[in-house]
Formats: structure tokens, C-alpha cells, sequence
């Protein structure tokens, strides 16, 4: 059975804040829960999200604090971390679910999730957060992979950002808050897949300075070493893009290859934000990290450069007079087709499967939804949403790890104004007024 915690005790963890999104260092020690019943900066929020305009919008967001819900950090970079929270934060843009008609009806549904341990406005007031625990901390973005894919089940796009174990979340207010008394632990992973590793070969009859960055990119390769920090990544990624614009994108996956999370896509995505980047970063830069470990061009150019292989030519390719070079290309085009068609079979026959709605009814209601009652024990509805799912194993596995019931909408739990007699004051979630927020 799936382990329940409690939301209250769980939120009681430690996490760093920072004095805003600009600021990367000397980070303060703070309780999550303190963070999220804070009222300390409540009208700069609700002026935040009276703004139309999304770029003063964002300006004003950027000055204020932050936190990094999954971990305590030295320095906000995921190589800094001290210790994780065992909690993942979740990001729901309006951008990019704008199909979604019911939107503004959306933490609702959400709260019908049983691993979902806190859900509220963003900061512009446009998006929801939200917090989860995981079971293996190791695993940050592994989990955060099975999550998106859960999340999408029910055609909801999460923002990527919070892969990332050092991601950053902006003070908001929200006082009707999802804060449920237990949450259930979320144990589903991806298993990523190795990304393939890229040979290096040298450029033919290469100019001075392409030389030596490629006889540096050879000895790193050969040493096994790696870019540590993000820092580090991003001016040398500069470096390559300012100096060889979309060429130089090859070059900065051979020197991320070695690193142990390296993703090829991530790879992408942070080299192309480096050619519409504004960095002025030259071959310099990668001269001078390269000489940090150990590694001078000047040392390396004595040592012998395997050539280029040469391609082997086909008997055909080397005689164009051969009638068999006219045919080669068109029995290529042939044996790409039949491949292509079988994928767009392969995916129609995917799509064309009976599923079954979804719990979430991600329609467009002009009220909230009535509460339903539900006389049934937990075994029968288990075993319904087992039954519901059985026609795949991946929903049917799914099914079993939530084991709760996901019909009909929990009633969200409003945030007192006054002590609630009878029960702990450390476990009442009641708005702080004189709170003592570090920035």
C-alpha cells in the first residue's frame, strides 16, 4: 500500500531563500511552512498580478524573494546542494494550456491527485505551484519525468524549470491554498536513457585557432573530465557559439559527453540559448578552463593527430558512369518510405485505442463542482480504477501506487483566521501577520 504522510510534517523542512531571482548567493535558512503561510509580502503580489503588461510584469516578480523548495543550497547551482527536501515543485502556465477550458477550475481537479501535497496561485496570479514528496531524493529528475507524464495524461503541460533541483520559486500568496491533512508518497521513475556518445573526428586543413580547440576537446575526451558547474558550461557554450555560431554546437556536446547527467537534448536546449545570448565570451574563455584542468594547447600540439578516417566508397559511388549509382538513391527512397509508413501506422493504431476518460474532467463548467458524497470503501474503489485502467499496464500500475479515490472533488480547506481549539498550535496552518521572513 502506498505510504500516507502528513502534509503538516512535511512541510515543517528546511529550505534556503534568497534575497531575490538576480541573487545566487549567501542564502538564509527558512521553514517551508513559514514561507507559505507568510502574508509578509501580500500587497506587492496583488499589485504584481494587477499588471497586464508581461515584461513589467516579470521585473517586478524578479525583486522578490525566493526559495528552493527541493533542497538546502551554499550556492543556488545544482552542484551546490547540501541536502534535498524529499519534496518536487510542480509549474502550470496558462501558455501553455490554453486549451484547457475550465481553467480557472484547475487546482481543483488537482487537489483529487492524492500526491500532491500543497497547490496555490503563482506569483502573477496567471499559473499554479504546487509541491510533491518523493520516495528517492537521488532520483529528483527521474521522478520529475514520471510526473510531467502523469501530468499530461490529463493533457496538463508542466513547465521543465523544476528538473532542476536548484530551481528557484518566487514569493506568492494565495489564502485558499490546496493543503490537504495527508499526502501519499510518489514513487513512480523514469529510467532515462543513456545518451549516445558522439565521435570526435578532427577538421581537414583546419585554421590556427580550430585547431587548438580541437586538440584541447581530444585531450578532454581522452582524460575522461568534465564542465562541473553551470557557470562554467554556459561562458564556454558563449565561447563556441559567439566564436562558430550553429558549428560550434557539436563542439559543446563533445565536452558535455563526459559529464554523468549528460542529456543531449539539455545539451540543445542550453546551446541555443547561448546564440541568443549576450555574453561576450571568446575561444579565451575555454582556453582558460581547459588550462584549469591541466590541459595547454601549447603542450599538445607536438602529440600526433589521428586524420580524419576516409569514407569508404561503394563501387558505384566511385564510378558515377555505374547505372547502379541512379538506382541506389531511389531503393534509399523506397526503404524510407515503407519505414515512414510504418510509424505513422504504428501511431495511428496508438491513438486509436479505447481509452478511458480520465478522472480529471478538464471541461469548461460555469461553477465549481458539487461535492459528492461516496458511500464506498477504499477496496471497491481501488479496484474500480483498477478496473478502469486495465486495459494498460502502465495506467493499471499507476492505479495501484495512487490507490485513492479519484472521482468527485475534495472540498479545499480554507486558511483560519483563528486558532482552532483543541488542536496543536504547531499544527494549525493560520495566516501569519508579524511574520519574520529573512529578506
Amino acid at each position: 500500500m502506498p505510504q500516507q504522510l502528513h502534509t503538516i510534517s512535511l512541510l515543517e523542512t528546511e529550505v534556503s531563500s534568497f534575497r531575490n531571482l538576480n541573487t545566487a548567493d549567501n542564502p538564509k535558512p527558512i521553514r517551508l511552512l513559514t514561507w507559505l503561510r507568510s502574508v509578509k509580502y501580500r500587497d506587492r503580489v496583488e499589485q504584481i498580478r494587477t499588471i497586464e503588461d508581461k515584461k513589467q510584469r516579470d521585473e517586478q516578480k524578479g525583486l522578490l524573494p525566493i526559495i528552493t523548495p527541493s533542497g538546502v543550497f551554499t550556492y543556488r547551482e545544482e552542484s551546490k546542494l547540501v541536502r534535498h527536501t524529499g519534496l518536487l515543485q510542480f509549474d502550470i502556465d496558462l501558455t501553455d494550456n490554453k486549451h484547457i477550458r475550465n481553467y480557472v477550475d484547475l487546482k481543483n481537479q488537482i487537489a483529487k491527485l492524492p500526491f500532491v501535497a500543497y497547490c496555490g496561485l503563482s506569483t502573477s496570479g496567471k499559473g499554479y505551484w504546487g509541491l510533491v514528496p518523493i520516495a528517492s531524493p537521488k532520483r529528483h529528475a527521474q521522478h520529475f519525468d514520471a510526473l510531467v507524464r502523469v501530468f499530461a495524461h490529463y493533457k496538463i503541460k508542466l513547465d521543465t524549470r523544476p528538473r532542476n533541483v536548484a530551481s528557484a520559486r518566487c514569493y506568492s500568496h494565495d489564502p485558499a491554498a490546496y493543503l490537504p491533512e495527508k499526502v501519499q508518497l510518489f514513487e513512480l521513475f523514469d529510467i532515462p536513457k543513456p545518451s549516445p556518445r558522439r565521435k570526435f573526428y578532427h577538421t581537414v586543413d583546419a585554421d590556427k585557432d580550430r585547431h587548438r580547440v580541437e586538440i584541447c576537446i581530444a585531450e578532454i575526451l581522452r582524460r575522461g573530465q568534465y564542465i562541473e558547474t553551470y557557470r562554467d558550461w554556459y561562458e564556454v557554450g558563449c565561447a563556441f557559439a559567439n566564436s562558430y555560431g550553429e558549428g560550434g554546437r557539436n563542439y559543446f556536446h563533445h565536452v558535455s559527453q563526459n559529464y554523468p547527467k549528460y542529456s543531449a537534448n539539455e545539451t540543445d536546449k542550453q546551446f541555443s540559448a547561448c546564440l541568443k545570448g549576450k555574453s561576450k565570451a571568446t575561444l579565451g574563455s575555454f582556453f582558460h578552463f581547459c588550462e584549469r584542468l591541466g590541459i595547454r594547447w601549447k603542450d599538445l600540439l607536438a602529440a600526433p593527430i589521428s586524420p580524419t578516417p576516409p569514407h569508404r566508397l561503394k563501387p558505384a559511388q566511385q564510378f558515377p558512369e555505374s547505372p547502379v549509382i541512379y538506382q541506389e538513391p531511389e531503393r534509399t527512397r523506397r526503404r524510407a518510405t515503407n519505414v515512414q509508413a510504418e510509424a505513422f501506422a504504428m501511431e495511428k493504431a496508438f491513438w486509436s485505442k479505447d481509452w478511458t476518460r480520465p478522472p480529471l474532467k478538464l471541461t469548461n463548467r460555469p461553477e465549481p463542482l458539487p461535492v459528492r458524497p461516496s458511500s464506498r470503501t477504499q477496496g471497491d474503489i481501488q479496484k474500480a480504477v483498477i478496473d478502469m485502467f486495465g486495459k494498460n499496464q502502465h495506467l493499471a500500475q499507476l492505479a495501484k501506487s495512487f490507490g485513492a479515490e479519484l472521482v468527485g472533488v475534495r472540498r479545499l480547506p480554507t486558511v483560519p483566521t483563528e486558532p482552532v481549539p483543541g488542536v496543536p498550535a504547531s499544527l494549525q496552518y493560520i495566516a501569519q501577520k508579524n511574520d519574520d521572513l529573512p529578506f
